[in-house]
């Protein structure tokens, strides 16, 4: 599943954290940082494993999309992540049904925004499944 996952983190921590308070959103944040080391232990010392996780050519591509404004670079799929982030932290609720349209249009900024690999439209596919599901 690679990094991918990591732009959904804080939109999970934050449901977590205004539905089931900190002590749960820490305790998730803690099971889910354990996890990630106890997959990774074995192979943390292998040099294929760093290039093709760590150091891959295509996660790189994020860096490609900017708008520079003098000597500023301006990420575009960064500062729309952000936006998106801070605009979900401002509800004073969220249901289930807003944390899923987020995350639809977090991995849609990342498609638009990036000259995506062909597996990056598999990330979006769980979300248009659950709008045809539930609509």
């Amino acid at each position: 599943s690679k990094h991918h996952t990591l732009i959904a983190l804080p939109l999970l921590i934050t449901y977590i954290l205004k539905n089931y308070g900190l002590k749960n959103a820490i305790l998730f944040v803690f099971i889910s940082f354990c996890l990630f080391v106890a997959t990774i232990l074995p192979y943390i010392y292998s040099e294929g494993f760093y290039q093709l996780i760590f150091n891959n050519p295509t996660q790189m591509l994020v860096f490609d999309s900017f708008f520079q404004i003098g000597q500023l670079k301006l990420y575009l799929p960064i500062f729309v992540s952000g936006v998106l982030y801070l605009r979900f932290v401002l509800y004073d609720k969220i249901n289930r049904d807003l944390l899923y349209a987020f995350l639809s249009l977090l991995f849609a900024t990342f498609i638009v925004l990036v000259n995506p690999a062909p597996g990056w439209y598999i990330w979006i596919s769980p979300f248009i499944a659950i709008l045809f599901i539930f609509r």
